[in-house]
């Protein structure tokens, strides 16, 4: 079986409250996640360039989420850019919580995937 090319990680903070919502289908948990890239231009200037990323997290990893991810946690997201009403947003195959808002880990169960689907 061949793997897509469509595969996208980022790490950064979650920077809102994460919310529950409900398109024409189906409930998801939205992440908006900040991502921070550093580096020096071509005069020897220190730059950033931030992004804000809009994360969907569908079905019971969704649920599970929206009750342990808050606000100011530091996050990797394993997934695909995918598109739905002309807009683009990363559909989420792992999530795993790198940093809690108040500082400390994690801990060893940290390691979120969809849960297997019988077919």
């Amino acid at each position: 079986m061949a793997r897509s090319i469509n595969t996208i990680m980022i790490q950064g903070d979650v920077v809102e409250a994460p919310r529950m919502e409900q398109n024409k289908y189906t409930q998801y948990l939205l992440l908006k996640v900040r991502t921070i890239d550093a580096y020096v231009d071509k005069n020897q200037q220190a730059k950033q360039d931030i992004e804000i990323h809009e994360v969907r997290v569908f079905g019971q990893l969704g649920r599970m989420l929206s009750e342990t991810t808050h606000q100011g946690d530091t996050i990797l997201v394993e997934g695909a850019l995918k598109s739905f009403d002309k807009q683009f947003y990363i559909n989420v195959k792992s999530i795993k919580p790198m940093i809690k808002a108040n500082g400390s880990l994690p801990g060893n169960d940290v390691d979120r995937r969809m849960p297997l689907r019988k077919i």
